[in-house]
């Protein structure tokens, strides 16, 4: 029964590993219940904040700016 138990995680690992996380129709749930975030770290969830932060800066200042003639922010104004 072990040996059993042991198969079943190790071909749950690889069913993991072999994921296409591009073609997860359902973050959710890909497979087995298992969230596509159930083994984020800080880092990933950090990335994911920056992320957000950033889209709604660039919504933000379309908005603030509201000037028909700057549609967004240049990219020369994304090097500092």
């Amino acid at each position: 029964d072990a040996e059993e138990e042991e198969a079943e995680e190790a071909a749950r690992a690889e069913a993991w590993l072999a994921l296409d996380i591009f073609g997860a129709e359902d973050v959710s749930d890909v497979g087995g219940g298992a969230p596509i975030y159930k083994e984020f770290a800080f880092e990933d969830w950090a990335l994911m904040g920056l992320g957000f932060e950033l889209h709604l800066l660039c919504h933000a200042f379309t908005h603030d700016v509201a000037d028909p003639e700057r549609i967004g922010i240049h990219l020369d104004n994304l090097q500092f």
